[in-house]
């Protein structure tokens, strides 16, 4: 395992038209990325909000889908140290002046405990782990952050 799922990842594998990119990214790298809890609930609730019933069953199909592949609560699990990464994360940011999300400090804290490399869109939002961004086709694979 290499790459913990920012939820925009596996948000875009369940739209309409996915992203060429994203997707040959994900079949490449499948065996080696895992999702964190916050990402799975995050999709329900984008899923639970979704006004068309018809759809919101296809989706939450898809999401199934997605949990049973790359969901673990064994290899990405949020235990004290990860609140401790959790507490670290968030005051650096805010002495930083750069404000994070509850659900991207989980990850990012998940991300630094295990060693693993944040595959997002918003590079930008982890700038203290490192980001692979697969939506960038000209992306040499890793970025240190950022």
């Amino acid at each position: 395992m290499k790459f913990i799922a920012d939820t925009n990842l596996l948000s875009e594998l369940i739209v309409r038209r996915p992203s060429a990119s994203v997707v040959r990214w994900v079949r490449e790298n499948e065996d080696d990325l895992a999702v964190s809890w916050v990402t799975i609930a995050e999709l329900r609730k984008g899923v639970s909000l979704h006004p068309d019933a018809r759809r919101q069953a296809e989706l939450g199909a898809l999401v199934d889908r997605l949990e049973s592949n790359f969901y673990d609560p064994q290899q990405i699990p949020f235990t004290s140290s990860t609140a401790t990464e959790f507490g670290r994360v968030v005051s650096a940011r805010k002495r930083s002046g750069q404000p994070i999300s509850w659900p991207d400090t989980v990850i990012a804290a998940q991300a630094s405990e295990v060693g693993l490399t944040v595959a997002t869109r918003t590079t930008k939002d982890f700038p203290d782990v490192p980001t692979v961004n697969p939506w960038d086709e000209k992306a040499p694979g890793e970025n240190t952050g950022g």
